[in-house]
């Protein structure tokens, strides 16, 4: 059982192929079988979580267990570091962020949709408690601090504080998707020892409406359409059944201001809202 677990992660995250890329073909396999045992390890001995906690539980000892694996491998810890984070990004949950980010491109409202569903809003993916988050005013932007992350807590209790970088530089590579409609400005992080980190989201271009704009977008992202389901079919074949939107217990209520529109609104990842006010339309 504990080796089928590990095996699903090596799936899910695309750990095999990447892992074959940074290592010597004949340390390969013991590589994999050392990932493995770490993995197992720590899973046996971190407290289990429910619903989409229990995805965030499995993502830290994946990141955890790389490290305890390839410390060997790479002698500069910063370059480590580094490479635990391609190894994160570049696997199958990387294509289907490309794809949700492909959809909201084109939608009419892309700086709001990406804070809802890819950004610190989506209060799903990121429910308070465990974080712990408040809306700051910027100008021509959205922003946060986030003054408790439990990314920070695990790795910082398991000594490696400075490995929740790899996961951090996530938040920059995801924004990125979005070039011509979002730049991500961090000046705080708790891996680096501030009290906060800070997701400074700045609006690049007014609302566009894609469709009618005549923006083209390459054919590269919509071939993930086609592939970005096929690895991890085997380790999600069967869906966790309490994965739900939790009731939230943080609300982050923007200003007219902070919003850039006519109106405040309260939604979540699915598209919810408990107030809705029309955008504001420049004639």
């Amino acid at each position: 059982m504990k080796n089928l677990k590990a095996e699903m992660v090596c799936v899910l995250f695309g750990l095999k192929p990447a892992i074959k890329k940074n290592v010597d073909k004949n340390k390969y396999q013991n590589t994999i079988n050392s990932f493995k045992e770490h993995y197992n390890e720590i899973d046996a001995r971190i407290i289990q979580e429910k619903g989409i906690l229990a995805f965030h539980r499995m993502f830290l000892i994946t990141g955890l267990g790389l490290y305890k694996t390839l410390r060997d491998e790479f002698q500069n810890q910063d370059e480590l570091i580094e490479k635990i984070h391609d190894i994160l990004w570049k696997g199958p949950m990387s294509k289907l962020i490309r794809v949700l980010a492909f959809f909201i491109r084109r939608s009419s409202d892309p700086f709001h949709r990406y804070l809802q569903i890819l950004g610190p809003n989506n209060e799903w993916f990121f429910p308070c408690p465990p974080w712990e988050k408040e809306s700051v005013e910027i100008q021509d932007g959205i922003g946060w601090h986030q003054k408790k992350c439990p990314y920070v807590d695990f790795f910082k209790n398991e000594g490696v504080v400075e490995l929740t970088r790899a996961y951090g530089d996530m938040d920059e590579r995801i924004a990125e998707l979005l070039p011509k409609h979002i730049e991500l400005r961090r000046e705080h992080a708790m891996c680096k020892g501030d009290e906060f980190c800070d997701f400074l989201y700045y609006r690049k271009q007014p609302n566009v409406l894609a469709r009618s704009s005549g923006i083209r977008y390459p054919t590269s992202d919509i071939r993930h359409l086609s592939s970005v389901f096929r690895p991890m079919s085997s380790a999600l074949r069967h869906p966790t059944s309490d994965i739900r939107p939790p009731t939230s217990a943080c609300r982050v209520v923007l200003s007219r201001r902070s919003l850039g529109e006519g109106g405040s609104s309260e939604s979540d990842v699915w598209g919810r809202s408990s107030e809705s006010v029309a955008p504001r339309r420049d004639t």
